[in-house]
């Protein structure tokens, strides 16, 4: 299992990226939109629901990352939970 070690980073980074913004930096390659520019509603990074059991028996929390917006570029919200989980295990500011 990965290590998630600051959740609160992980927040923070999620509120930035709120609003209207060029989002070409996280696109993947094969996407065949004109424009880049979308617009994020919400982007939270929340615990699951429930109670997880790891492999060794003891509780583990999960996270989701819920995005909201008028539009995604290809495989966007993917790379952006990527991202977000990076910031979390201590490996982007």
């Amino acid at each position: 299992p990965l290590h998630i070690s600051d959740v609160s980073a992980m927040q923070a980074a999620a509120s930035l990226l709120c609003g209207t913004h060029d989002f070409a930096a996280f696109q993947s390659s094969g996407g065949d939109q004109r424009s880049t520019t979308r617009t994020v509603y919400r982007c939270v990074v929340e615990p699951r629901c429930g109670e997880l059991v790891g492999g060794s028996g003891e509780a583990e929390v999960a996270y989701d990352v819920v995005v909201e917006g008028d539009g995604f570029l290809y495989r966007m919200v993917r790379i952006i939970a990527g991202t977000l989980l990076m910031v979390g295990m201590g490996f982007a500011p």
